[in-house]
Formats: structure tokens, C-alpha cells, sequence
């Protein structure tokens, strides 16, 4: 499955300091497949693998990435950079 960042709706999340990234149309992603390709990918590396999320670290930026499509960028110091940390994280599972 494709996801490309204009699929994603940003916006900042109600419970902390971080940025959502919710897909505009329901996703199922398979976070086995998706564990495995990133394991391959430099730019990001992998914090812990949870049934229903991973929590990955990615331009200096902790992200938690949902199955459901859902993506929660913490520690960003401004927005571009919750931005280039969710669109390394796509690029690099544009293979699952």
C-alpha cells in the first residue's frame, strides 16, 4: 500500500505537545511488513515493535506509527521538521 504525505491530514495533538498525521481515508498497514522493510532503512531507526504501533526515532523526531495509518510525530522543534520526519518515514516504507 502507497501512502504519500498529501494523503495526511496534520494537525496538533490534543493530549501533548506532538503532531498528528491522520490519513484521509481508512488504511490498514501491516506493521509486520512494514517492521521489516524499515529494519532496511538508514534514515530511521526502530525504538520498539508493538501489536498496534511502532515507535520509531527518524530526523532527531520520535514517531509513533499506528496501524491504522496514523502517524504521531513528538520532539519536533517546528513544523517543517514533523514534516520531513513523517515523509522520510513514507519514503521509506513506500516498498510494504
Amino acid at each position: 500500500m502507497q501512502l504519500e504525505f498529501k494523503d495526511y491530514t496534520q494537525k496538533p495533538c490534543k493530549g501533548s505537545a506532538a503532531i498528528e498525521f491522520i490519513p484521509k481515508k481508512n488504511k490498514r498497514i501491516d506493521l509486520e511488513r512494514t517492521f521489516a522493510v524499515l529494519m532496511d532503512c538508514s534514515e530511521i531507526s526502530i525504538e520498539a515493535q508493538m501489536p498496534r504501533m511502532l515507535l520509531l526515532k527518524c530526523n532527531s523526531c520520535t514517531v509513533s506509527f499506528f496501524g491504522s495509518g496514523k502517524v504521531l510525530v513528538r520532539n519536533a522543534k517546528n513544523d517543517k521538521q514533523a514534516k520531513t520526519a513523517i515523509k522520510t518515514l513514507l519514503k521509506c516504507i513506500a516498498k510494504v
